[in-house]
């Protein structure tokens, strides 16, 4: 065997060893220090005046809430598709103050377990009724963010 045949082989192994190094771990990162996330506990929404009153709750790690999406997607009719994806076509953010964020519970160290937030939000798209989420997004853009189910708001007067 020649010289570069054998610096061709060192150096195919080398990369190899390099490549299979990077292999492992598979989930996502997280950052460090302790529990990060936070979670909805309860949500509830009405129409009032033609907009939509969303209240809910949260518990974890309430330092890390940095603020929270409503997401919409109104419908011609009060039949929803069920298993039909979910389509928002309006978005809207609040931080936490334009949420109401207060919070509810402490810990010991200080730290706030448990919230609640009030929004309200006028729709572009005026409809009998809406499909919507809440979204709440964590500080430490790597922690995932909580997600509400998807409901379901009847307007009880039929909005046009």
């Amino acid at each position: 065997m020649d010289i570069s045949k054998k610096w061709s082989s060192l150096l195919l192994i080398i990369a190899l060893a390099a490549g299979l190094a990077a292999c492992g771990k598979s989930s996502p990162p997280m950052p460090p220090g302790g529990v990060q996330q936070f979670a909805w506990t309860w949500t509830r929404a009405e129409i009032v005046n033609q907009c939509l009153a969303v209240q809910g709750g949260l518990e974890g790690n309430m330092d890390n809430f940095y603020e929270v999406v409503l997401e919409l997607q109104p419908s011609t009719t009060e039949d929803f598709c069920i298993g039909c994806p979910f389509l928002p076509v309006e978005r809207e953010t609040f931080s936490r103050r334009a949420a109401d964020f207060k919070p509810t519970s402490t810990a010991a160290d200080g730290t706030v377990q448990t919230a609640t937030i009030a929004l309200t939000y006028c729709p572009e798209r005026k409809a009998p009724s809406y499909q919507w989420r809440l979204v709440g997004v964590n500080i430490n853009q790597i922690t995932p963010h909580a997600l509400t189910p998807i409901q379901h708001l009847t307007s009880p007067l039929g909005l046009e």
